[in-house]
């Protein structure tokens, strides 16, 4: 992978590098705060799919938190995915023909961000459509057949979201892992050479304080999303959502 982004990445120059300075800048304050939120939005909505067990404020809490806080899809590929690409061509970039398999890394970074993100939205979106069959469900005089589909709809998406609630957390924080890990990576000149697997991130003591230091600023932000999105617009709310809110 190294070698093959070689030969297609231009040497770098200073004005280059001063641009590439700038934009990998800008690129990070677009990109943390978009996917800590994501991460932290999506470890609580899991979290309390899991403990609901029927409680319907629960999962209420767990649906309405991704609806509000988060736009359609395109928002997440926008401000999630094309970052992470902007920030491995800055790598690329600055790295040129180093002994360094750090661009490799975070080549994956980007297919578990894509994948992560696919999974998060899928996983949104099942919530919603459940939420919708129950609503219609509830509905009085619903034919017999209608009533069949339904239920028979309502077992694909619970079947779905089972899977999602495993693959959309998975790749996400597998994702936060490579890029985290590399960026560590490169701040130690001496170890590039011999660094050529991912686990070997849990060999450095800054990967942990970063690590560890971004997962506390996840839920810090989500707990600001929530107050913004979701208790300002008690009327999208239950009583019961509102107060767990």
């Amino acid at each position: 992978m190294d070698s093959l982004l070689t030969t297609i990445i231009l040497p770098p120059s200073r004005n280059l590098l001063t641009l590439l300075d700038f934009c990998y800048a800008i690129t990070l304050i677009i990109y943390l705060p978009f996917f800590a939120m994501t991460l932290g939005s999506l470890t609580l909505s899991v979290f309390y799919r899991l403990i609901s067990d029927g409680n319907p404020a629960r999962k209420e809490f767990a649906r309405e938190l991704l609806l509000q806080v988060f736009p359609e899809r395109h928002y997440g590929i926008l401000y999630g995915a094309i970052p992470v690409f902007t920030i491995v061509v800055v790598y690329a970039q600055s790295l040129y023909r180093a002994d360094i398999h750090v661009v490799g890394f975070m080549f994956w970074g980007i297919i578990t961000t894509l994948l992560g993100f696919y999974f998060f939205y899928r996983y949104r979106s099942c919530l919603r459509e459940e939420h919708l069959l129950e609503q219609v469900e509830g509905l009085d005089n619903v034919p017999a057949s209608l009533r069949e589909e339904i239920e028979t709809r309502k077992s694909t998406v619970t079947y779905t979201l089972s899977w999602m609630m495993i693959f959309a957390p998975l790749f996400i924080y597998w994702s936060a892992y490579l890029i985290i890990g590399a960026m560590e990576v490169v701040l130690h000149p001496q170890h590039w050479a011999e660094t050529s697997s991912s686990w070997q991130y849990l060999t450095f003591a800054g990967f942990w304080w970063k690590f560890l230091f971004f997962l506390s600023a996840c839920f810090a932000v989500t707990g600001a999303g929530v107050l913004f999105f979701m208790c300002k617009q008690y009327d999208k709310l239950t009583d019961e959502g509102y107060e767990l809110t």
